[in-house]
């Protein structure tokens, strides 16, 4: 999948007759809350433009890697604190971000934490980074990450490889997901077993009808799972998701 978008990335060079070389940049993908701290706001990240305003949040004592008005980044904490302090009562780091910012009251746990600075907004702009060209990292991407995570003291789920050329960027824009001048290296997680329920079927916005599985609750990653998306009624019918069926997730 990584060769395949660098690929795409030369095809689009190629159809600019760019001669400059083209860039890429590796970093990590923060495992905590998104937000964008600007323009003397705090907000959650919402879907990439609009969110909730949490700017109360430094007066509960997150500190601001960098300072201030540094743009788009993530509340994440300590990883050395949390496995020294909170892992025998949180199953995620991400669980106390999140309750930090969503909770009327902050509990004990997290007080602590926070009036010993562990509780930190980094900014994306201020990660450590790999920089070099695609065939190096088409080759070395693995150990390009491996680098990467062993100078972070935060919980990661990957790394985001991303082009530099603003002609590149412009040319290829964005889906309503994602840049495509951007690809997550996610990394095999946590998997389960579980068995399904039943399929129930959700109307979206868009009127597409999509089949949903309920199983039995499970935890994984930090999270309690009870729903899983089969994607679309083909996928339902070719692997006979019904009830009784075992799935990993």
């Amino acid at each position: 999948e990584l060769t395949a978008w660098i690929a795409r990335m030369e095809k689009a060079r190629a159809e600019l007759a760019l001669e400059e070389e083209l860039v890429y940049r590796v970093t990590p993908k923060l495992d905590g809350l998104a937000g964008r701290d600007e323009q003397g706001v705090f907000a959650t990240r919402g879907n990439g433009r609009v969110g909730a305003n949490i700017s109360f949040a430094w007066e509960r004592g997150i500190v601001p890697i960098g300072g201030r008005g540094l743009g788009v980044g993530e509340i994440v904490i300590q990883k050395s604190y949390f496995e020294d302090h909170l892992s025998e009562r949180f199953e995620h780091p991400r669980n106390l971000c999140v309750g930090i910012v969503s909770a009327d009251v902050v509990n004990d746990d997290a007080k602590i934490a926070l009036e010993a600075g562990a509780v930190h907004f980094v900014p994306y702009v201020g990660l450590i980074s790999w920089t070099g060209d695609g065939v190096t990292l088409a080759e070395q991407s693995e150990a390009i990450s491996t680098e990467l995570r062993a100078q972070v003291d935060y919980a990661l789920d990957g790394m985001v490889a991303e082009v530099l050329n603003q002609e590149i960027r412009d040319h290829l824009g964005a889906t309503n997901h994602h840049n495509r001048w951007q690809i997550a290296l996610k990394e095999r997680g946590e998997s389960a077993e579980a068995e399904v329920r039943e399929v129930l079927w959700q109307t979206g916005r868009t009127g597409n009808i999509t089949p949903v599985m309920v199983i039995e609750p499970v935890k994984l990653s930090g999270a309690t799972i009870s729903r899983i998306t089969a994607h679309h009624a083909g996928l339902v019918r070719e692997r006979r998701l019904g009830p009784g069926a075992r799935i990993e997730i």
